[in-house]
């Protein structure tokens, strides 16, 4: 299987499998080498996640909602729902417009992968990094410019 082909599941059953002296090294790698896919990928899927955040608070301030309130209501909330779910209605757009479609579709997959990738401390590269990583950045840059923050 190529690896821009590869689902998260599929990533966590691979890493599973492997020996304890391979999931260390592979642990290893990531703090020695932090420039690599894995390392990049997971700033990517955050900084879209935190700077959504601030967009979604920063919504609910302009309605009138305290900065703290505002703030705890969207504490726990992840990526997609707040673009999905709360961006885009205030915006009067939806992700599909907002982002384009194939930027879009694959965010879902980019947060799985983040999160996969923190808690396992796995590897991934290649076509998946690059392309998740990409499609993460146009979807921040696209929000920055949506928001006038660019």
């Amino acid at each position: 299987m190529a690896d821009d082909e590869l689902t998260p599941q599929q990533l966590r059953e691979i890493y599973g499998t492997g020996t304890l002296k391979q999931r260390y090294h592979i642990a290893c790698q990531r703090i020695d080498l932090p420039d690599l896919g894995p390392s990049v990928l997971v700033n990517a899927v955050s900084a879209l996640e935190g700077f959504s955040r601030a967009v979604a608070v920063h919504a609910l301030v302009q309605a009138g909602m305290s900065l703290r309130d505002a703030y705890a209501y969207h504490r726990n909330t992840g990526t997609v729902d707040l673009i999905s779910k709360h961006i885009c209605p205030w915006l009067r757009t939806t992700p599909t417009r907002a982002f384009g479609a194939s930027a879009w579709k694959q965010i879902p997959s980019a947060v799985l992968f983040r999160n996969l990738l923190i808690h396992e401390a796995t590897f991934l590269n290649g076509g998946t990094c690059k392309r998740l990583i990409a499609a993460s950045r146009h979807c921040l840059d696209k929000l920055a410019a949506l928001t006038s923050a660019a």
